[in-house]
């Protein structure tokens, strides 16, 4: 697919100048149905294995009270090591709190709602202490578990580290606590 095919919301991922974004965000357009996401399983781990430690999977799940909310499916091992905690089986009211709930559910309900890609850079506190942070830019792209659905029910967030602050040093690929 070259430039000019590319719908207006991909100009913001682009401009990311990330080719590993790029890269899985084209393979997502690719194998979507008309307006609707694509399948869960159209996306084949195989074609990307260098992205898998930075890839985490997340589900539409429902309360208790039947109001939608979120759940780690699956988090990739950079990503976990990253943070320092493995966020998987966990709602997102478990794991953030305050305005960052607030803002995080409510990305995940438009995306829920719209199907849409959507990509940033942002920050997230390691540890919960502003001391530490991880700046990446992240890429979500909307999955359906069913043909028969017509919405998102899951989503595949990439990371790709840009800097990260605090008491962490290299290892690898990527950065770890130093203990």
């Amino acid at each position: 697919m070259d430039d000019a095919e590319d719908p207006p919301f991909t100009a913001s991922v682009l401009a990311l100048n990330q080719p590993d974004i790029t890269f899985l965000l084209r393979y997502w357009l690719d194998r979507r149905d008309g307006d609707k996401p694509p399948l869960r399983r159209s996306m084949d781990p195989a074609d990307f294995p260098q992205l898998l430690p930075r890839i985490a999977v997340m589900e539409v799940a429902r309360s208790r009270d039947g109001a939608i909310c979120f759940r780690y499916r699956l988090t990739g091992s950079e990503i976990v090591a990253r943070i320092g905690r493995d966020p998987t089986g966990y709602y997102f009211s478990e794991i953030y709190e305050g305005e960052d709930l607030v803002q995080t559910e409510r990305l995940y309900t438009h995306l829920h709602e719209t199907g849409e890609a959507f990509a940033s850079r942002t920050s997230y506190a390691v540890g919960r202490t502003e001391e530490n942070l991880l700046l990446y830019d992240r890429l979500i792209l909307p999955l359906r578990s069913r043909e028969e659905l017509d919405r998102a029910d899951q989503f595949m967030l990439l990371i790709v580290v840009v800097g990260q602050t605090g008491a962490f040093q290299p290892v690898g690929s990527f950065w770890e606590a130093k203990r």
